[in-house]
């Protein structure tokens, strides 16, 4: 097949085209409180 040694090492996959590890990893709620991080997630969406 065509794919460069990159595609075969890193294989791309929807997570990481959408750098959700990247996203999640930006997420520092202050409590432990669900709605907390629910709506960091929804304003991060929005910003999207």
């Amino acid at each position: 097949m065509g794919g460069s040694a990159d595609e075969t090492e890193h294989p791309h996959t929807y997570a990481s085209y959408l750098r959700l590890e990247r996203l999640l990893s930006s997420q520092e709620p202050q409590s432990d409180s669900r709605d907390e991080l629910l709506f960091i997630t929804i304003h991060q969406v929005k910003e999207l």
